[in-house]
């Protein structure tokens, strides 16, 4: 039998394809190291007109710089656990509040 000859190709696209195995095996300990990056970057934008020197001789202010850097980690950090808890709680099956049933008042008896 004769095998497409780009059927290896998109196997490896497959396997490529694939999310990010540490974000799948560790939700917590991505979440808490992007947290943790994103404060120890607010902490370093305190010193960083002495710690890059550099960045203020070109005219730039690397306050700005490591507070966005910060800010971009820190909303990462919260939507890797926010997705963590709601797929732990889908792989669960915990009933969530919006599966509850509503009871009308009007049928009742």
């Amino acid at each position: 039998m004769l095998q497409h000859p780009y059927q290896s190709v998109g196997q490896q696209l497959q396997r490529r394809a694939r999310p990010g195995g540490l974000i799948k095996r560790r939700p917590l300990l991505t979440s808490l190291v992007l947290l943790g990056g994103a404060t120890m970057l607010c902490i370093t934008s305190l010193f960083a007109d002495h710690l890059f020197p550099l960045l203020t001789l070109v005219g730039t202010s690397p306050l700005y710089l490591c507070l966005s850097l910060a800010c971009v980690l820190g909303v990462a950090g919260v939507l890797v656990g926010i997705i963590g808890i709601l797929e732990r709680v889908d792989r669960q099956h915990i009933p969530a509040l919006s599966d509850c049933k509503e009871q009308s008042y009007a049928n009742r008896n």
